[in-house]
């Protein structure tokens, strides 16, 4: 990706950020969902970790977690170093899982079994349109 391509692609998470900052900030915490009130900036946080990864993800928490200390009054600056941690957790867990599930798929793949003449399996079937 070119440069502008990342600084519009982060213009986008952050003006998806919005709506879910409003919809936390304005309309969850005055009327509570089955008695609790939801944390939707920590989900914001999680998504772009899992799209992203560990690095960005930590980067994406910093900023969320700016934006949620200095926009509400009862939160606690620790939290900045809590959605940090989740961004950067969130965002290895996510790479392992891409990591391993890739690797298991290679390894299906060498294993397929063969048929008659070498033909495989992809070999016999047709691609859908």
């Amino acid at each position: 990706m070119t440069r502008q391509d990342q600084i519009y692609k982060w213009f986008i998470y952050s003006l998806g950020l919005l709506p879910v900052w409003m919809l936390d900030a304005f309309i969850l915490g005055r009327h509570p969902l089955f008695g609790t009130k939801p944390l939707l900036l920590i989900l914001a946080v999680t998504a772009v970790s899992v799209l992203e990864g560990a690095s960005a993800g930590a980067r994406f928490g910093l900023g969320v977690g700016l934006v949620w200390v200095l926009g509400y009054a009862d939160v606690n600056s620790g939290m900045i170093l809590f959605l940090v941690c989740v961004g950067a957790v969130v965002g290895s867990a996510a790479q392992y899982a891409i990591q391993l599930t890739h690797s298991r798929r290679e390894t299906n793949l060498l294993r397929r079994p063969q048929f008659r003449h070498g033909t495989s399996l992809f070999c016999l079937t047709a691609p859908v349109a």
